[in-house]
């Protein structure tokens, strides 16, 4: 091997700087925000938000998380990334659900 090929090996085999831990959410400013948010959540296709996210919406999210869980309007991956919420949030409200 030449030693431009093991030195550009070496360069991609390189650990890259520390990454930072992603900031947490801050607290919704509002009710309007939290039902915003609310509703992005449940909405998310792909993965989800972050445990951080969903204890970030506080323990005012709680009656919200349980109507979209309870409602059988809701899709149902709307109604479980509801009660993933509520297991994030936590309470005995949500250990209810």
């Amino acid at each position: 091997m030449s030693t431009a090929a093991l030195a550009l090996a070496l360069a991609l085999l390189a650990p890259g700087p520390p990454r930072a831990a992603p900031a947490s959410p801050a607290p919704p400013a509002s009710d309007a925000e939290r039902a915003a948010r609310i509703d992005a959540y449940l909405g998310f296709i792909h993965g989800g938000p972050s445990p951080a996210a969903w204890r970030a919406l506080g323990p005012e999210a709680v009656p919200a998380l349980l109507r979209a869980a309870a409602d059988p309007g809701e899709a149902p991956s709307r109604r479980a990334a509801a009660l993933t919420g509520l297991s994030w949030i936590g309470g005995a409200r949500a250990r209810a659900a």
